[in-house]
């Protein structure tokens, strides 16, 4: 990790990129979509939902990359980041999936390198015991450009 000065402010370019073997959230499947929140700090992105699978690759179109942009200290308070899956519903309140974390020392990169994750995901305490499937994430230090590209609503793929 690298070591971040209280006042520093970080960038970080976050890609979404895909579940396998969800939890099934309806009848025979979910249609799931990802929360991402900072601790006490809140829900800082949202995907959005892809229909009828277990097995959902997300991309700029779902809303999939993000610049997580923040004072260092609010990260580092935060501990890092949860990855939340749910499953949307129409008919009734959104169904949890389950969890992954990303710490802090995990997101901060050095230069421009490219980080995959790829973590089982925890189930929720209903399906404790479960498989919940995985998630994968991509992040890398952001650039003026990547915020730029965002900010415009531009849907290209940054990884």
């Amino acid at each position: 990790m690298t070591t971040l000065e209280i006042e520093e402010h970080i960038a970080i370019l976050i890609e979404i990129s895909s579940g396998k073997d969800l939890l099934i959230g309806d009848i025979n499947s979910s249609d799931p979509y990802v929360v991402v929140s900072m601790g006490k700090h809140g829900i800082v992105h949202k995907t959005k939902y892809r229909k009828k699978t277990l097995n959902p690759e997300w991309t700029p179109s779902h809303n999939s990359t993000y610049v997580l942009s923040t004072p260092s200290y609010k990260l580092i308070d935060a501990g890092g980041l949860t990855f939340n899956v749910k499953d949307y519903d129409v008919a009734s309140s959104d169904e949890d999936l389950g969890t992954i974390e990303v710490t802090t020392e995990e997101l901060i990169t050095e230069g421009n390198a490219v980080r995959v994750v790829e973590r089982d995901i925890t189930p929720p305490p209903e399906a404790a015991g479960k498989p919940a499937g995985k998630l994968t994430i991509r992040f890398r230090k952001a650039t003026p450009e990547d915020e730029a590209s965002l900010a415009k609503g531009e849907m290209k793929r940054f990884f």
